[in-house]
């Protein structure tokens, strides 16, 4: 998955299709998910839902305006985070 490709909101990415837009192992993302970092579901294998990615992403960030402009999160969180981080 490039990075520039725009997140779907009803769409679910496998643990490794999260790994591999992340660059990181499919270790690091089960820590996540067991951590309570990350949310996901598990229906056969794990899944992890747009949403819930985009809220991992922009909690996690420590520049919210460059991850916001990537990956438009539901503009109550948005705007909110991106307040706070102007604040800083």
């Amino acid at each position: 998955m490039p990075m520039s490709e725009k997140i779907s909101e009803d769409k679910l990415y496998s643990l490794q299709e999260v790994a591999k837009h992340l660059r990181v192992s499919e270790r690091s993302v089960f820590r996540y998910i067991h951590s309570g970092k990350l949310r996901a579901t598990k229906i056969g294998y794990w899944r992890i839902s747009a949403k819930d990615l985009r809220a991992f992403l922009l909690g996690s960030a420590n520049v919210l305006q460059h991850i916001g402009k990537q990956f438009p999160a539901p503009k109550a969180v948005s705007k909110k985070r991106l307040e706070k981080s102007k604040n800083k």
